[in-house]
């Protein structure tokens, strides 16, 4: 939820801190509390959206700040999911990660390439065939909030 008073914004300037230096594991988790400092039904900033596409692009980070990254903005990866899934000079983890985005958050404009994506190889699958079955449930109106996990 919201947080308020002196501390907090300590609290805030501290993980802004941590979000931005470049020598630190904990960028993701700080990412994260950031976005959901005012509850996880807001809607993050533009700056905390562009930082975390920032990241989630970002080689030179880990994959596991890299997929944190991509998750935490959701639906605002989206584009950039669509360009690493494909891509087979990315590492897998972060792939997966990019296709499990799209199949939360992309349309049925999307099934090729994740049926594309499915038959590349069993580590792509195990994210491509969940990623297909969310797309095709919401397609036929069905709720698909189990069919993916992150």
């Amino acid at each position: 939820g919201h947080r308020v008073g002196e501390l907090a914004e300590d609290m805030r300037a501290t993980l802004m801190k941590l979000v931005y230096d470049k020598q630190r594991e904990v960028v993701g988790t700080a990412l994260v509390n950031l976005i959901a400092w005012d509850g996880n039904k807001s809607e993050p900033t533009s700056e905390l959206i562009g930082l975390a596409l920032e990241l989630a692009a970002d080689t030179q980070r880990t994959n596991d700040i890299r997929v944190t990254a991509l998750h935490a903005v959701g639906k605002h990866s989206l584009d950039l999911a669509r360009r690493i899934a494909p891509d087979t000079q990315q590492i897998v983890h972060v792939r997966k990660a990019a296709i499990a985005t799209i199949g939360e958050h992309g349309s049925q404009e999307d099934l090729p390439l994740l049926e594309q994506l499915k038959a590349e190889n069993f580590r792509i699958a195990q994210a491509a065939e969940p990623a297909l079955k969310a797309l095709q449930a919401r397609k036929n109106g069905k709720d698909n909030s189990t069919l993916i996990s992150l």
